[in-house]
């Protein structure tokens, strides 16, 4: 699909038409303004020829009905998916909207109630009232949403992507995705059981049986599920696979009482693991508060929520962070002071909290956040596929130049050799041979950004430091100056 038709198809869009009459007609005027000439006037003969001119077509391959004729220019040249109706579609996505402010609503109401009751725990009413703030930031965002983005949104659903083979226009994967509201689809992120984090302890579980630990809970058969628990943590052996997460992690593995809280957890000392964990809990979202980028003194003298506060600006992936400001601080508390409350079940206790532990864990490790884990899957990608000659190679060597040629990955992973490697590579002229089929290609650079071309120039500019592609990288930039005077020219 040309630019051109994008534009014209946009243009139907802000004017109202796109989603309020029937594809057969969409395609009429978007003929009438792409064509310049008033289709509705014309015969079929006519609208045919202008067609075929346009959009390179044969006569012979175009339709000799006028409905099917446009109905063709709809699916086939404006891209739109023979089984969608654009104004069905975008009439269903608002009944769909109204479905989810009714159930707001709903919500807003039944908690505003329950902290009406006078018996309420006060910590409940809390998180009651933390539960109506969220909704009411849901709704205004699901305002916006209507006043913005959802024809947008709309579009995309009944766009035919699998058409559209020019890469430099079809944006990447995530551009084709329908991007709507926070609530959509998540309701339970909106309910009281979000503060008790299984979605976050039970990652490593299938679907199936996180669904069923989830019912045991919410139907309060605590008995069942601790059982169940139990069974998973043993069949799993999460008290190994976190041992091998804190060998595998520089930030985990300078904090040594991990590993012997562990081993107390292995020889069955429940008591004393539930004592030693929380503190070290608090201590990794500390350790991942600083890895995020936050400054130590901001954070220094602060309570373990508003340090989940700061994780959660830096890393919207964090989804257990209502746990972890809330029920974590409870559990933490009942652990510390078991002693003092009848009916304490330090088994279970500590299986809640080493599964706690498992997940902070794995998010230092793995985080797409941490710059540090970006590079390392990067570096990894590169020794996989270094030997390939039918892997991106060029790729990945360009990405991880674009994006972290100012940075140091920590010693402790022993990855300075491919590091080394990376950069001999970006000194070669397989490097250039990348650039100049894939980032310079004239497709490709017209579809760009002036900010894009700018990481463009800085990235040829640091390559610029080898002698052996230093010409290569001049008649790169000079390259990429002439595209960029020729795009003002036309503007």
């Amino acid at each position: 699909m040309n630019q051109r038709t994008e534009q014209a198809i946009h243009k139907l869009i802000n004017e109202g038409l796109f989603f309020s009459v029937n594809k057969s007609m969409i395609a009429r005027h978007f003929l009438k303004d792409v064509l310049g000439i008033n289709v509705f006037q014309l015969n079929i003969e006519e609208v045919s020829k202008e067609i075929c001119v346009e959009f390179d077509y044969a006569l012979e391959e175009l339709p000799h009905e006028k409905e099917e004729l446009y109905k063709f220019v709809a699916e086939k040249i404006m891209g739109i998916k023979a089984e969608q109706e654009p104004y069905q579609a975008f009439n269903h996505e608002v009944f769909l909207v109204m479905e989810d402010l009714r159930k707001i609503n709903s919500m807003i109401q039944e908690y505003q109630s329950k902290q009406e009751d006078k018996d309420i725990d006060r910590y409940e009413k809390k998180k009651y009232e933390y539960l109506v703030v969220k909704l009411y930031k849901a709704k205004d965002e699901i305002c916006e949403y209507m006043t913005g983005e959802i024809k947008s949104c709309v579009y995309k659903e009944v766009k035919d992507w699998s058409q559209i083979i020019d890469f430099s226009h079809s944006g990447s994967f995530h551009q084709m995705l329908p991007v709507r509201y926070s609530f959509r689809g998540r309701e339970e992120e909106y309910e009281m059981s979000v503060f008790a984090g299984l979605n976050c302890k039970f990652k490593f579980l299938g679907i199936w049986e996180q669904l069923e630990l989830k019912r045991l809970h919410s139907n309060n058969k605590i008995e069942e599920f601790n059982a169940r628990v139990d069974r998973h943590i043993s069949t799993h052996e999460i008290d190994n696979k976190i041992l091998s997460l804190i060998e595998e992690n520089h930030v985990l593995n300078k904090r040594g009482m991990l590993k012997q809280a562990i081993e107390i957890y292995k020889e069955g000392r429940m008591e004393l693991f539930c004592q030693i964990i929380p503190l070290q809990i608090e201590g990794i979202i500390y350790d991942y508060c600083i890895e995020l980028g936050v400054s130590s003194s901001s954070i220094e003298r602060t309570s373990l929520d508003k340090k989940v506060e700061e994780i959660v600006k830096k890393d919207r992936w964090f989804k257990c962070h209502e746990y972890f400001k809330y029920d974590f601080i409870e559990l933490r508390n009942t652990a510390a002071h078991g002693r003092l409350h009848e009916n304490v079940n330090f088994k279970d206790t500590a299986n809640m909290l080493i599964l706690d532990l498992m997940y902070l864990c794995e998010i230092l490790n793995s985080s797409n956040a941490l710059v540090v884990n970006r590079m390392r899957k990067l570096i990894k990608r590169f020794e996989e596929n270094i030997n390939n000659e039918y892997a991106p190679v060029g790729s990945i060597v360009y990405e991880f130049i674009a994006k972290y040629r100012d940075k140091s990955l920590p010693f402790f992973y022993g990855k300075e050799n491919v590091v080394e490697e990376i950069e001999k590579y970006a000194k070669s002229n397989r490097i250039m041979d990348y650039i100049y089929v894939y980032i310079m290609h004239p497709f490709v650079v017209a579809a760009l950004s002036a900010e894009q071309k700018q990481e463009i120039e800085k990235v040829i500019v640091y390559l610029m430091r080898s002698k052996e592609i230093k010409e290569q990288c001049v008649n790169l930039l000079q390259l990429l100056a002439a595209n960029s005077k020729e795009e003002l020219a036309h503007e």
